[in-house]
């Protein structure tokens, strides 16, 4: 920095560093206020600047010490607190960040920011109650402000009350009309409503604004693809990659991405989010490996041995959280596996011809041929998926829902629910003659071998549905009113999965009616399930 710079009126200086700070250049501006703290280092005014500048830059760490030296000069200043506190939020640190919120407001109980951001607080901290109530009492000394808004639609979108929330949504478009994240908003609870088209103009007006925004691409490519357009909608779920919530991978070595095409090398293909989808897209490893070299696939020990004799693979890993994969030597090229139909250029009218893409041994069909008694006809059960799943409150049911099926004769039902309880008393309590084997499931491979010998598998969406559908068993799937994007829109049968069927929700939440079609088809024609398989 010159000397000359630095001699600046102080005007000029403030205009300097918002010129900085509004061309995004916020390496240069906190530079600038290095300087000036040079001169005068305990200046309030340098340091919150040079704090601003740091947090915009990513630079928390630094922002935040910046805040707490600034603290000591002004402990009684209740904007130093709040942003303080605001660098503690934005971090993640959500209770030290309560803290400071807290005492902000004790220095200024009319300070609408700090409790709306209070209320962020006890929201990432699962406390909805307590987030409401700062909400509300942000509202009532700001109703002008639109974020406030915005947060009690997040509030209610989380508590599945989406007319709610876009009535939140939209009131804070009204203040201010190029909101961008409630415009993104508003397109998630339409699609959540059923108002397809209408979400589709919200996530794209929210990306004029914006067309990096990564969340609202992600949420545009769930609505493209569920809409079956394959082509727009593969090249946004590339954003998924982009997510704050995408899970670190410090196991991975770092290697050149694929691009798709042609290559002679060794290609790491990696599993990324839940089972079903890596069950679902295992379909496309052969198609990979057409390209060109080797496929090293790498998998969590829970799918290690159902993996074991995929199709396109070479060598099979498996990989855990808290240790190296391998050194980056052993690859030239990485790549997610949900990334594969993109680069290989995959529509609905182009996906490859079904043929089962999961076996199991014969040592495991055997062992389980025995465990199963005979019976005229054999339906697996499933009632609830992952609990932690964003959508688990509208994709799974109780047991007690699937009451209509006790009036199915000449069945025997097997659970096939792990990792929830299998609440035999429930299953008592409609009649629902449920055999429990679940505790020699140890993992999808067992789990496969079971279904191999049922007639039919009846499953809410979950990681069982892709499983049965890959060993093309016969499947019935019962679907919420929207369901997710693979499951496309109001059709009773799947691209995917050509032995599986579909049951959607008429209506909300009720699942009652949705298993009583099914229990009627199978009274109707008790082969049902048999001719399905055959």
């Amino acid at each position: 920095m010159k000397q000359s710079q630095l001699l600046q009126s102080p005007d000029n200086i403030a205009q300097q560093i918002q010129r900085l700070y509004q061309e995004k250049r916020f390496s240069d501006g906190a530079a600038l206020c290095h300087d000036l703290l040079t001169q005068d280092p305990e200046n309030p005014e340098h340091l919150n600047n040079l704090a601003v500048m740091l947090n915009a830059a990513g630079r928390s760490k630094e922002a935040l010490k910046c805040y707490q030296q600034l603290l000591q000069l002004a402990p009684q200043n209740a904007g130093v607190v709040y942003n303080l506190a605001n660098t503690l939020l934005n971090a993640c640190r959500y209770e030290e960040a309560a803290g400071y919120y807290r005492q902000a407001l004790s220095l200024d109980p009319q300070f609408a920011a700090a409790h709306n951001n209070l209320g962020r607080c006890y929201e990432a901290q699962q406390q909805p109650e307590q987030a409401y109530r700062c909400y509300q009492q942000a509202l009532v000394l700001d109703p002008g402000m639109p974020a406030i808004h915005n947060n009690l639609g997040n509030l209610q979108k989380k508590a599945s009350c989406p007319e709610k929330a876009l009535r939140h949504y939209q009131q804070a478009l009204v203040l201010q009309p190029n909101y961008l994240e409630a415009l993104s908003n508003c397109g998630v609870v339409l699609n959540a409503l059923g108002r397809y088209d209408e979400a589709l103009r919200f996530y794209r007006r929210a990306l004029a604004l914006n067309p990096e925004h990564s969340a609202t691409n992600w949420n545009l490519s769930l609505a493209l693809l569920q809409q079956g357009n394959f082509i727009e909608g593969l090249t946004r779920y590339e954003s998924r990659l982009h997510q704050a919530d995408t899970p670190a991978t410090p196991w991975l070595p770092v290697r050149p991405r694929w691009q798709g095409k042609p290559f002679n090398g060794r290609l790491l293909v990696y599993e990324e989010q839940g089972f079903g989808d890596v069950i679902q897209f295992l379909r496309f490893l052969p198609l990979a490996k057409a390209r060109g070299g080797k496929i090293y696939f790498s998998v969590s020990s829970a799918m290690l041995r159902l993996c074991s004799n995929v199709a396109g693979v070479d060598r099979l890993l498996e990989h855990s959280p808290h240790q190296p994969l391998l050194t980056g030597g052993e690859f030239d090229l990485m790549i997610p596996l949900l990334s594969l139909p993109h680069l290989l250029g995959v529509t609905l009218t182009t996906l490859p011809p079904f043929q089962p893409y999961l076996h199991s041994s014969e040592d495991l069909l055997q062992s389980w041929q025995a465990r199963l008694a005979p019976a005229p006809r054999r339906i697996g059960l499933v009632w609830a998926g992952n609990p932690k799943h964003p959508n688990d409150s509208r994709r799974s049911c109780r047991l007690a829902d699937m009451a209509p099926l006790a009036t199915v004769g000449n069945t025997v039902f097997y659970s096939l629910q792990k990792d929830a309880p299998t609440n035999q008393s429930s299953a008592t309590s409609v009649r629902l003659p449920l055999v429990d084997l679940t505790g020699d499931l140890d993992d999808f491979a067992a789990t496969a071998a079971m279904i191999a010998q049922l007639d039919l598998v009846i499953t809410v969406d979950t990681a069982v549905a892709h499983l049965a559908g890959a060993l093309g068993r016969p499947t019935w799937v019962a679907l919420p009113l929207v369901a997710e994007w693979r499951w496309l829109l109001d059709r009773s049968d799947s691209p995917w999965y050509p032995t599986m069927k579909l049951f959607r929700q008429t209506a909300a939440d009720d699942w009652r009616t949705v298993f009583a079609r099914m229990a009627a088809e199978l009274n109707s024609s008790p082969n049902t399930a048999k001719e399905a398989k055959q």
